[in-house]
């Protein structure tokens, strides 16, 4: 059976039906029956994709995982690295040696890097 509001406290059973994947906000637990729940770790609204459910919680900060893709605003240039502003708890590094150009072109450092 599913939940048929969308909006969810912690500890709140999403599912009891098998087949669905667990997202971010989410864990399974094993019933008194047996019987595994989807069930929700934030307050928030359910999100599906398929057969993905998330929990989308109401105000937070990102906690990446392997994989996603990012959106962030650079807030300081370091000698060998970026720091980035992604909305987690801590600033994102990027390694301006990871950085790859178009066409695989290389560029030099310059004094505006560095401003």
């Amino acid at each position: 059976k599913m939940l048929t509001s969308n909006f969810v406290l912690p500890g709140d059973v999403i599912s009891n039906e098998l087949g669905y994947l667990r997202g971010h906000g989410t864990y399974i637990e094993i019933s008194n029956d047996n019987n595994p729940q989807l069930i929700a770790s934030v307050v928030g609204d359910i999100e599906r994709i398929d057969k993905l459910i998330s929990v989308k919680s109401v105000k937070s900060r990102y906690t990446g995982e392997v994989g996603d893709l990012l959106i962030g605003r650079i807030v300081s240039v370091e000698a060998k690295r970026w720091k980035v502003d992604i909305n987690s708890h801590k600033d994102a590094i990027l390694q301006l040696s990871s950085v790859n150009l178009p066409g695989g072109a290389q560029r030099i450092r310059t004094y505006e890097d560095q401003l």
